[in-house]
């Protein structure tokens, strides 16, 4: 179904593809008071159907809470990662071979790199 003139809802197939032969809608508001009552006697008096639903709504919520929290511990071993990478790269530079390698630290911090992007996720 698709609404249309604001208010009422017709057959998605005869307005998008002209195969339904069904010209009459119904009003939005008939209509969602229709789903309304129906789904007011599915759930009225049906408390195990709601206690299942409560249920099951917590264990994915439980479920979605760990899988973010692997994910936020994965990411901080990345970032991790590439900061030891980024610490060995300025120790080479700035020890580098005997001379003097001077290059600012601030500098080389501001490329935007893989720590950035990583610490972006995180936030």
């Amino acid at each position: 179904m698709t609404i249309a003139k604001g208010d009422r809802y017709y057959c998605s197939a005869r307005r998008e593809k002209g195969t339904c032969n069904a010209n009459r809608g119904i009003g939005a508001q008939e209509l969602e008071g229709r789903v309304l009552s129906g789904l007011k006697d599915i759930l009225l008096g049906n408390e195990v159907l709601i206690d299942e639903f409560a249920a099951e709504f917590k264990r994915e919520l439980t479920r979605r809470r760990k899988d973010g929290y692997g994910d936020t511990k994965r990411l901080m071993k990345q970032l991790q990662a590439v900061d030891r990478g980024i610490k060995r790269c300025l120790d080479f530079i700035t020890g580098g071979d005997g001379e003097a390698h001077q290059v600012p630290v601030t500098e080389l911090g501001t490329g935007g790199g893989p720590d950035v992007a990583l610490e972006d996720r995180l936030a």
